[in-house]
This record gives C-alpha cells, sequence and structure tokens, in this order.
C-alpha cells in the first residue's frame, strides 16, 4: 500500500517514474506542501516516509517482523540463503536507491535510525531466547537489518552496502553447515 502510494505521488508531483527526473526535481520541491484541511505536509517528507514504510515491511523491521520467522519453512540452508540475498535485502536496496531523496527530509533520517533501533534491539534480545535454529536465524536476520536501517538513518549508504554484502555472505555459510552435516553424518 505505501509503495503504490509513493508511485502514486510519483505519477502526480513528478510526473514520470524514472528516477533520474525524480532526483532532479527533489531539490525544487523541497519547498512544497501538501494542504489537508487546517494541516500541511512536507511533500518530499510524505513521499519519502511512504517509500521507508514499504522498505521497512519489506526488511522485516519492527511492527512488520512477524512474517520472516513464520516464513522459515523451508530447510535451514536454503531459507538463511533465501532470507539473506533476496528478500530483506529488497527493503534495504529501495531505502539506498533512494538517498538522495532523504538529504533532503531530516525527519526520514530520524525514523529510519529509530526505526532501525528499535528492530536491532528487539530482534538481538528475541534471538537470545530461541531454541530453533530457524526462529534464531530469522531473528538473527531482523537483527542485522536493522542495523543496516539505522546505517541508512545516519546517512552511511556505503558502509550499509559493504555490511549488506558481508551480512549475506555469512548467511550463505549456512548453506555450507547443511552440506557438511549431509555429507559426513
Amino acid at each position: 500500500m505505501f509503495m503504490f502510494i509513493s508511485f502514486l505521488m510519483s505519477i502526480s508531483i513528478f510526473s514520470t517514474t524514472d528516477l533520474s527526473l525524480i532526483f532532479l526535481q527533489v531539490p525544487f520541491l523541497s519547498f512544497h506542501y501538501l494542504f489537508i484541511g487546517y494541516s500541511s505536509l512536507h511533500l518530499i517528507t510524505f513521499f519519502s516516509i511512504c517509500l521507508v514504510t514499504s522498505g521497512g515491511i519489506k526488511a522485516a523491521q519492527f511492527f512488520s517482523h512477524v512474517w520472516l520467522p513464520d516464513a522459515m519453512e523451508a530447510p535451514t540452508p536454503a531459507s538463511a540463503l533465501i532470507h539473506s540475498s533476496t528478500l530483506v535485502v529488497a527493503g534495504i536496496f529501495l531505502v539506498i536507491r533512494f538517498a538522495i531523496l532523504f538529504e533532503f527530509t531530516v525527519f526520514t533520517n530520524y525514523y529510519l535510525a529509530i526505526l532501525g533501533a528499535l528492530t536491532l534491539s528487539f530482534g538481538a534480545i528475541t534471538a537470545t531466547f530461541q531454541n530453533d535454529i530457524k526462529k534464531l536465524v530469522a531473528y538473527s536476520t531482523i537483527s542485522q537489518i536493522g542495523y543496516l536501517v539505522c546505517g541508512c538513518g545516519f546517512c552511511c549508504y556505503e558502509e550499509v552496502l559493504i555490511y549488506l554484502i558481508i551480512h549475506a555472505l555469512n548467511k550463505a555459510f549456512f548453506i555450507c553447515t547443511g552440506w557438511l552435516h549431509c555429507a559426513f553424518f
């Protein structure tokens, strides 16, 4: 829903869906507001909050993290690979892709930092008390992606991309663990 709202906003406000044209228009629209009744809403902030919320839902952030532990139905090596390199990474990549937009909205950066901090602390504490290895991997992924979202809130996009690659490689080692378990035992 949030991605659809941001898509409709990009068509109605920017008159395009081409990212290079949107990024060219953002500095000129940084002082425009949406007026709803007697209240006003910063246009770029509303657009970026919709994008960040849709990326946060895909990246299993706090309040929308429930889908990731429930999606661990596959064997552990396959689910570790899928959840570390494809599913949750798409939300982080969306946030990194629109990094230029977030330079004009301070509130969105605060929102990213607080959401990431809540998620990383919740994921780490919950992972500590898990007995099932699949749930442990899921909450570990939630905690690590919380670090990445918090880093995006502090505008450290290059470092987040490097950490994202390292996290995907780390989770991919679970494949080797499953292969070694099946080969030798």
